[in-house]
């Protein structure tokens, strides 16, 4: 984000949340901002124990990356030649663990 301020929402992904993503717009693709119905973009995935995100998205590109050991056995899932470190930025700013305020 350049010139304007971005908002970065971090909330425990679990089965709920997942139900509640799905309800909204099961679609990635339309999760965009500013949109008829504004939605996060640019949605990241991952494992608080993990070194690396599990889902990367750039919406408004059409653009998504799992990052997994396996090929997932999805349809139209395809090998990228992009290195998951070319998705994110490794460091203190991301794929931290989670520490809740008080």
């Amino acid at each position: 984000m350049i010139g304007h301020p971005g908002y970065v929402f971090v909330i425990k992904f679990d089965e709920l949340i997942a139900e509640v993503i799905l309800r909204t717009e099961p679609e990635l693709n339309k999760w965009l901002y500013p949109s008829n119905r504004p939605l996060p973009e640019d949605i990241c995935l991952f494992n608080s124990s993990a070194d690396s995100p599990t889902l990367v998205s750039v919406t408004h590109e059409n653009l998504y990356w799992i990052i997994a050991e396996q090929k997932p056995k999805l349809a139209g899932v395809r090998e990228s030649k992009t290195r998951p470190e070319e998705l994110y930025s490794p460091g203190k700013y991301f794929c931290r663990p989670w520490t809740k305020r008080k």
